[in-house]
């Protein structure tokens, strides 16, 4: 009952895709870069700071209708607009990032634009003053080197000396002097008495009465969501929602086809003995020394599957194995019964003896397997992502371990990152031993404990 309601609660948590991510085509937008620009990168689960004890960053989004006109003045047909944001910053921690979207629509020249971030204590730091370059112009506050030079400035003005590296964070830290350059602490907007917010000001020089700027601005946090992001801002939540059917539906088939087949021809060889029998052992001796996944990985290498050609490819070379041999015994031992002997007597065909009477006792035992070989598709997914080999496009559990180990995760402590996708993985694994043991006693009586 345990295996069987993790299984399920992970099977409707999974429906749930289309309510938490509306997107229609979740894959294409998994692989679309520009869809995660506004998310957090590398953020850790927001439940982590139960465990840090301070209450972290989370995203402030300040989109274009947050940016109130505050001025407007007509010169012939030039036109100079001032607009204003304010957000409120009551974190413990500094946040991970600061980018400013712009874009501007224009007829002729580009727009003078002056960006002025203003703190609440009144100082003010410009970050970029200048005509665009472009219609869509993007400022990265923490990493231009532009941008950090006027911040380096402001902070030698207010502590005596410049930092020993520029870094945004000094646009959110209290002045406390040289303490300020060794350990900054977060100024909140509630610290000052009144309280009072955080400003970005935007003010523009249009060339044309009809021109028209578009701001928007990003505060990223350091936490996100249940299960945080990857190195590309994706929500890992997302991946493994989508990827656990994918994942679980890999397994299932794979365990399916190929211990239903190899039972069936297991029995076939063990009824119709001779040649039957001898050519579908030796296939199986062939099949069980062949180099499974040095081939697979050969195949994936030279023609990159998708998953599902993948599984098609696993099942092709896992047709003839060790439940063929164990099934052959099996039916070698119900053969030797007498009511098949009775079944014989009275007429029945050989195609009848085997469908109705060795099958039914050959297929407890494949069932039983069945449950059991799902967890080791499921690693063989993962394994072969982790090498590289799994699908390109398509975020299964084990590509998000590949992409977490290509990003360095277990170097530089993006633990959630590798836990979730690998717990997700351990957590479908104990389902489905804990069904086995249960089903493998129900189905082989004989197996029964006394």
């Amino acid at each position: 009952m345990l295996g069987v309601s993790i299984l399920l609660f992970l099977v409707i948590l999974s429906l749930f895709v289309p309510l938490y991510f509306p997107q229609k085509d979740v894959v294409k937008a998994w692989n679309d870069p520009l869809h995660w620009i506004k998310y957090p990168r590398l953020a850790a689960p927001e439940w982590y700071e139960i465990f840090v004890g301070k209450k972290l960053p989370r995203n402030i989004i300040l989109e274009d209708d947050r940016f109130n006109q505050i001025s407007l003045r007509m010169v012939s047909n030039f036109k100079y607009v001032k607009r204003m944001a304010t957000f409120n910053y009551t974190y413990d921690d500094f946040p991970s990032d600061f980018v400013i979207f712009i874009n501007s629509h224009y007829s002729k020249s580009p727009p003078y634009v002056a960006v002025e971030f203003i703190r609440p204590d009144g100082d003010k730091v410009k970050l970029f003053s200048g005509s665009l370059n472009s219609p869509n112009e993007t400022l990265y506050v923490s990493t231009d080197m532009d941008i950090l030079s006027k911040i380096s400035d402001y902070v030698a003005k207010a502590c005596g000396r410049p930092p020993r590296e520029p870094n945004f964070i000094y646009l959110f830290a209290r002045k406390e002097g040289s303490a300020t350059l060794e350990r900054p602490r977060v100024l909140k907007s509630d610290s000052s008495s009144p309280p009072r917010p955080y400003k970005i000001l935007i003010s523009t020089l249009f060339y044309n009465k009809n021109d028209t700027l578009k701001v928007e601005a990003v505060i990223y946090g350091k936490v996100y969501g249940l299960a945080g992001t990857d190195d590309k801002r994706r929500d890992i939540l997302l991946g493994v929602l989508w990827g656990t059917p994918v994942s679980l539906a890999f397994g299932l088939i794979g365990a399916v086809i190929t211990v239903m087949f190899q039972a069936m021809i297991g029995s076939l060889s063990a009824w119709y003995g001779g040649k039957v029998d001898e050519v579908v052992q030796r296939v199986t001796d062939t099949f069980m020394v062949l180099p499974f996944l040095p081939i697979l990985i050969t195949i994936s290498f030279i023609y990159r599957l998708s998953i599902w050609t993948l599984l098609e490819v696993v099942v092709l070379l896992s047709l003839f194995g060790s439940i063929t041999k164990t099934a052959r015994s099996m039916a070698l031992q119900i053969k030797a019964e007498q009511y098949i002997e009775a079944a014989i007597s009275y007429g029945a065909s050989k195609r009848r003896v085997l469908i109705f009477y060795i099958l039914p006792r050959v297929l407890p035992y494949a069932f039983a397997n069945m449950v059991i070989t799902v967890p080791a598709y499921i690693f063989l997914e993962a394994a072969l992502s982790l090498l590289g080999l799994g699908d390109p496009v398509l975020p299964t559990l084990g590509k998000l371990l590949d992409n977490a180990y290509e990003g360095g995760a277990l170097y530089h402590g993006y633990w959630w990152w590798i836990l979730i996708p690998a717990g997700v993985i351990l957590l479908i694994t104990i389902a489905f031993v804990l069904i086995y043991y249960p089903l493998d006693k129900i189905l082989n009586p004989r197996l029964r404990e006394r």
